[in-house]
């Protein structure tokens, strides 16, 4: 089944000094990443209701990433075809929404989901965009869900502060 994910390895990644400070101190950091884990998961699932991608901001708050963007608004005639006839993107029956899960093991964090749209269709369509249907005769735009913005970075310094102080 095809499918997509994002992981993050805290003993390799630059997350924050706080995540490599307790993924030294710490042998399993199985707790503190499941704590993570959720949040990740709680804030994918709020990209889909508010049909946002991923917030990445730079210089004086601006949001700099097209992540950050508004997910494009579905075409009339996709409207039509969907089995509810939702304009919400990627929300016509919330499956794939749904579908995205959240793992912790000792040293990795993976947010994703194998759901498949259509068979053979995997849900990165969805995130990275690109050609599909018969032919490749349809392009459908990148409509990003997945991804680690500066909320979720806060947050997981946030949870990494806490239990490194719990371990001092």
């Amino acid at each position: 089944m095809a499918g997509i994910e994002i992981a993050v390895d805290v003993t390799r990644d630059d997350i924050s000094p706080a995540l490599r400070a307790l993924a030294r101190r710490m042998g399993s950091m199985k707790t503190p990443l499941g704590e993570m884990a959720r949040g990740l998961k709680t804030s994918t699932m709020k990209r889909f209701e508010g049909a946002v991608g991923p917030v990445i901001v730079g210089n004086r708050g601006v949001a700099t990433s097209w992540l950050g963007a508004k997910w494009k608004p579905l075409a009339d005639a996709t409207i039509a075809k969907r089995r509810k006839h939702s304009s919400k993107p990627l929300m016509d029956t919330g499956t794939l929404m749904r579908s995205v899960n959240a793992i912790a093991t000792d040293n990795e964090i993976h947010v994703g989901t194998n759901h498949e749209i259509a068979t053979g269709v995997s849900p990165a369509i969805h995130q990275l965009g690109g050609k599909a249907g018969r032919g490749h005769k349809v392009t459908i735009p990148a409509r990003p869900f997945l991804g680690i913005d500066d909320g979720d970075r806060k947050m997981m310094a946030q949870v990494a502060t806490s239990y490194l102080g719990a371990r001092l």
